[in-house]
């Protein structure tokens, strides 16, 4: 089997992860036509060729930009589109990857790429009830991109304190604000949802991360956390630039934490644990945020060495008024100890949570309202890959 890529050619494939969705929802027909807007969006990196049903091969000519590089700027640039097509707004879910072409004795094409794995999307389901579902997904989607076209969503500070030494901060965690789309009830939770629903989650991750590394560079002092969906715990096109970042400033990633939320189910458990690891070898933090609230972490916990673990909120609130979940949250603090040097408590709300979390373990740290509420800090601002 002999290689077509020459040494002035670049190639790129593109994939639209969700095209069966779009199908489902819209037909085949206008699908396609959505796709070919696409195509001529990915036109101005060079010669588009259509493969299969939403599989595309970018032809780009041979230049300073490496393959990696190249690919996140595709899929940044692309995946904050939305595509009109008589009345309704779309968006597409793409994983774009550096690819190799080669031939077989038929001439067909097929695909070499980097990465074997790429992050899955919700399988569609061929009923009413699953298109109005994705179609609402769809609609809050589109309205987070124009949030963040028109810099409208903000992080908020949050501190973490010791429950001894209130003088004493772990860290800030920056807190999405501003999700006001469509009208009331819909909140940043469930605006969240939709994205790891839809796939786009990963967009959302790569501007709070940009912009959480460029305030770690402007506040020199501080030391700041932020969550990603376990969908982004995979190391591929999304986190090429922030990597290299994070490799050419040691000092600054030593102040960062990233948190993974238990929120999705993690796709590949693999990945994440090689993702975590790598993060830790740049000297990044790792965090697991609402331990306790579902089961797929405790995978990652059994297997990275985590720096913090963050007790969901729940068990504090259960402990307020019964014993035996009282004693379930001491039993529970410990464990966690055990696999994670700092334990943090989420939900503190008052004095007495405070002094009955001091009283049963002393070296504690604790978010709340109770301790700090958030303070807004900076909007997130457009970033380019």
């Amino acid at each position: 089997m002999s290689h077509l890529t020459s040494a002035s050619q670049q190639y790129i494939h593109v994939s639209v992860l969700n095209y069966p969705h779009l199908s489902c929802l819209l037909g085949t027909v206008k699908t396609v036509e959505l796709i070919n807007q696409l195509s001529v969006r990915l036109s101005n990196w060079g010669g588009v060729r259509f493969l299969s049903a939403g599989d595309l091969l970018i032809e780009v000519k041979k230049s300073l930009v490496s393959e990696s590089d190249l690919s996140e700027r595709i899929v940044v640039e692309c995946s904050r589109n939305v595509y009109c097509l008589a009345g309704e707004k779309c968006i597409l879910i793409l994983s774009v990857q550096p690819a190799q072409l080669k031939a077989d004795e038929d001439q067909l094409l097929a695909l070499e790429a980097e990465h074997s794995w790429i992050s899955q999307v919700a399988p569609v389901q061929y009923n009413d009830i699953w298109r109005g579902a994705y179609k609402n997904d769809m609609q809050l989607g589109v309205c987070f991109l124009k949030q963040l076209r028109d810099e409208q969503l903000s992080l908020a500070l949050q501190p973490i304190k010791h429950t001894c030494d209130p003088t004493l901060e772990l860290y800030k965690e920056a807190l999405l604000r501003n999700f006001e789309c469509i009208g009331d009830g819909f909140s940043t939770v469930t605006v969240i949802s939709a994205l790891e629903n839809l796939g786009l989650v990963r967009l959302l991750d790569y501007h709070v991360l940009k912009c959480v590394i460029k305030e770690l560079k402007h506040s020199v002092a501080d030391r700041i956390g932020c969550n990603i969906s376990a969908q982004s715990a995979t190391r591929d096109c999304w986190w090429g630039t922030i990597l290299e970042d994070l490799s050419k400033n040691p000092t600054l990633a030593g102040r960062l934490t990233i948190e993974i939320t238990e929120t999705n189910t993690i796709p590949c458990t693999n990945e994440a644990i090689n993702f975590l690891l790598s993060l830790k070898q740049l000297g990044v933090k790792v965090a697991i945020d609402d331990f306790g609230s579902g089961s797929s972490s405790w995978s990652l916990v059994c297997a990275v060495p985590v720096d913090v673990i963050k007790i969901d909120k729940g068990y504090l609130s259960a402990a307020r008024n019964s014993r035996k979940s009282a004693r379930l949250l001491i039993d529970f603090v410990n464990t966690c100890k055990y696999w994670a040097a700092k334990v943090v408590i989420e939900g503190v709300e008052s004095q007495s949570d405070l002094l009955y979390l001091a009283s049963i373990q002393e070296r504690l740290w604790v978010q709340g309202y109770f301790i700090a509420r958030p303070s807004l800090a900076y909007k997130i601002g457009r970033v380019d890959g």
